[in-house]
């Protein structure tokens, strides 16, 4: 308050001790843990089910409805993900994080009070229904929220790092969401499990609403129709008002291309990978859902351990080596699953490495938020975020025909050479992402750029 007399704004608290609220509602990473735990608890553990329950009814076709459903998701995340990034950085995250949280829960409420698993025609109305929705109102974009989150509440030094501890604390939820959501359906079964589901969505909501803000100065200004307009978010791709240099020359712009692509290469055969990987276990190796929940335990398991390493795999590797470690990861993921007469635990090994792949994406969001200004940091992650969406658009569709038409060849696996082969030019793309030096040239321009403003805004009040 003093600094602020003196008319000197850039000693002013940040946080909310400024405003007289204690110390423990400050904003802090942590926060958000629960609320990512929760939402993998809810966004993954009922998948094993829902694709169960897909081929009790679709049989041989389970795959192409299943994926089908995915892929709408991707579709209506692409336009939705950057919108919600660009809403949060406007009114605040907690706002969005609610809206993600409860537009999440309509499918499974439809499902549950409209009985739409009871035959074909009405569970395909559920998988659009979720597929759509979800996508809409946060599958990927409720992720970037919650980086956005931690990014508002860290330095660019240590943002990475605390991207990894709270993305591997809310990732446990991946561990133990399958379990419990495959035991909830076999002792209660199916329609009870939905009842359950809904009451963990409850929670989330109650949830989010406890966590204190961390956007503090809001914009008020009225929303311009342009700004409905999702593909407008598209600029800091294109050279927008986040476009600045780096130490070598290249413009920031290019860096988020750059880091645009490493995720397009990886997702796009690791996204159908995933989504694939359940109904080929089933398919191939005969899997039952208790398995299948526990291949994705697996992927959790290891998702954990990936992202609690980060603090410790960045003291050893710079950040574009960390990210094309992740990457790599996935082309040995790609290659033991394509093993001729590979047996069906080499599949939790797969799991296993693709999981810790998961290290590049985490990497590459906080890297984007590092070369932005803070003010662009929920559109640069959610502009990340969108490339998770167009390959989740995309690679349920693309893997999910390959993955059948090799399945009963003579070589089962060999869709999974392709994916290696896409994962084989994101590791080139990420060895040409800034060094840690370039990095930090770029975060000490930003503290200066910054620094100037304030002052400039100090004079102009002083001169008033």
């Amino acid at each position: 308050i003093a600094a602020m007399l003196e008319g000197d704004q850039r000693q002013v608290p940040l946080r909310n001790e400024a405003a007289g609220i204690r110390r423990w509602c400050s904003p802090s990473p942590y926060f958000v843990a629960h609320i990512m735990f929760l939402y993998f608890f809810m966004s993954i553990g009922p998948t094993a089910i829902y694709q169960r329950k897909a081929k009790d009814l679709y049989g041989g076709s389970a795959e192409f409805y299943y994926n089908a459903a995915q892929a709408s998701q991707g579709i209506c995340a692409t336009f939705a993900s950057p919108l919600l990034g660009a809403l949060s950085d406007r009114w605040g995250r907690k706002p969005i994080m609610f809206f993600c949280a409860f537009g999440y829960a309509i499918a499974p409420a439809c499902l549950f009070f409209f009985d739409l698993g009871t035959n074909r025609h009405k569970y395909l109305i559920f998988l659009i229904l979720f597929g759509t929705v979800s996508g809409l109102t946060g599958a990927v974009g409720a992720n970037a929220i919650y980086q956005a989150y931690i990014a508002d509440t860290t330095t660019s030094d240590t943002r990475s790092q605390y991207m990894g501890r709270v993305t591997g604390l809310g990732a446990t939820g991946w561990i133990l969401g399958p379990l419990f959501w495959s035991k909830m359906d076999d002792q209660f079964g199916y329609h009870n499990f939905l009842a359950i589901y809904l009451c963990v969505v409850l929670i989330q909501l109650a949830s989010i609403l406890i966590i204190p803000e961390s956007v503090l100065s809001k914009k008020h200004e009225p929303l311009q129709l342009a700004a409905l307009n999702p593909l407008r978010y598209l600029r800091i791709l294109r050279g927008g008002y986040a476009c600045g240099r780096m130490s070598d020359g290249r413009t920031t712009t290019s860096v988020l291309r750059n880091l645009f692509a490493v995720i397009l290469a990886l997702y796009t055969a690791k996204g159908g990978f995933v989504y694939s990987l359940g109904l080929y276990a089933q398919e191939r190796y005969n899997f039952t859902t208790d398995a299948s929940s526990l291949l994705q335990t697996t992927y959790g398991v290891f998702s954990v351990i990936g992202q609690i390493a980060i603090p410790f795999l960045l003291t050893r590797l710079s950040k574009r080596h960390s990210i094309a470690f992740g990457v790599s990861t996935g082309c040995i993921a790609g290659a033991v699953t394509a093993i001729p007469g590979a047996p069906g635990w080499v599949l939790f090994i797969t799991e296993g490495f693709l999981a810790v792949g998961y290290v590049a994406f985490t990497v590459c969001c906080a890297v984007a938020s590092e070369v932005c200004p803070p003010e662009a940091a929920g559109e640069a992650t959610a502009v990340m975020n969108i490339g998770l969406a167009i390959t989740g658009a995309l690679g349920p569709i693309v893997f999910g025909v390959l993955v059948k038409s090799f399945l009963h060849t003579a070589y089962p696996g060999g869709a999974f050479l392709i994916f290696t082969a896409i994962m084989m030019v994101g590791v080139g793309l990420a060895v040409r992402l800034p060094n840690d030096e370039q990095l930090a040239d770029r975060r000490a321009d930003l503290k200066r750029l910054a620094e100037e403003a304030a002052c400039e805004e100090a004079d102009s009040h002083v001169r008033m």
